[in-house]
């Protein structure tokens, strides 16, 4: 009984003293604490920092390793990436000199207008779309409908196709796209057109006329 007596006894003054004693390092919340408590912004230069709450008397100690008065500042947001250019090429020439062997000086054998276009991101040729018409100089003139079917046109201009007409053998063409200018082999034979290269949905849009 008089233990009990004893705690009953103490005054409301040194209860509530005891009370009010924490931790001096609670998380922040969405309130401030009133009683001697202010925040600080802990290990501010770390990857985590954390905005915490603490004793006016611990501010001092807190700055001296580096935790600044305040809450931490909230971190902007990474810029958003770049879309990836999505472009497309297009080769266009009204017509074509189809040499009858493998040097730019054996003799005519057809001409014809030919046009295919590219994705730029990945050099594949977009099909269907492109053709290659070839004309022969004979007596009457007659033409053989080329479709091409797959290619590719690399980073440095080195260009393939592969082209089919009906009722005929498929023709093979590797050569280089220089400027506004194709030249190759069309299946082992010599091969130039000189027309126009356009570029749309790129970052250097561009006209060759």
């Amino acid at each position: 009984m008089a233990v009990a007596f004893l705690a009953l006894s103490l005054p409301l003054s040194a209860v509530a003293a005891h009370d009010s004693k924490g931790d001096d390092h609670g998380r922040d919340g969405d309130h401030h604490d009133n009683h001697g408590k202010i925040m600080v912004c802990h290990k501010p230069l770390s990857a985590h920092p954390v905005t915490i709450t603490i004793s006016k008397a611990a501010l001092k100690l807190h700055k001296a390793h580096g935790d600044t008065e305040g809450r931490c500042p909230t971190p902007p947001k990474p810029p958003k990436p770049p879309k990836p250019v999505q472009g497309t090429c297009t080769f266009d020439a009204a017509t074509s000199v189809y040499n009858n062997g493998p040097l730019s000086t054996s003799p005519l054998y057809a001409t014809g207008p030919i046009h295919f276009s590219w994705t730029v991101a990945t050099g594949v040729v977009t099909v269907p779309g492109g053709y290659w018409n070839e004309l022969y100089p004979s007596t009457p003139p007659s033409t053989t409908p080329f479709k091409i079917t797959t290619g590719t046109v690399s980073t440095t201009n080195a260009v393939l196709l592969t082209l089919v007409a009906p009722a005929n053998s498929d023709q093979s063409f590797a050569g280089q796209l220089t400027g506004s200018t194709l030249t190759g082999l069309m299946s082992g034979f010599y091969f130039s057109a000189t027309g126009t290269v356009s570029c749309t949905g790129t970052e250097n849009e561009h006209h060759d006329d």
